[in-house]
């Protein structure tokens, strides 16, 4: 299966999961997500205040002592629709990320 495709099918498989909040149940799709970043080498936990919704660390050692660079997001998505037709994925949605503060 070309990229392209691996890419496509990822997507649809992330996006039937229904994580909107309130409630949230999250849990399913950090549990898909700790599998393929453990797939890919990454070290992952699953930890959070609550074992229904828990947040997904992944990390990937380097071979050397250096820079780290850390992501925070936090992507609360309002979906109120999407679809893929074809090779296009089409949503609508509404987002509030918040940056991480310093």
């Amino acid at each position: 299966m070309a990229l392209e495709e691996r890419a496509v099918e990822l997507l649809r498989q992330l996006i039937r999961h229904r994580t909107v909040n309130p409630p949230g149940n999250e849990r399913a799709l950090q549990e898909e997500l700790a599998v393929l970043f453990g797939d890919a080498g990454f070290e992952v936990e699953l930890r959070g205040r609550t074992p229904e919704r828990p947040n997904l660390v992944a990390r990937l050692r380097g071979a050397a002592d250096g820079p780290v660079l850390t992501s925070t997001p936090s992507w609360p998505i309002q979906p109120s629709g999407s679809a893929i037709r074809g090779r296009a994925t089409w949503s609508t949605a509404r987002s509030g990320a918040a940056a991480p503060r310093t």
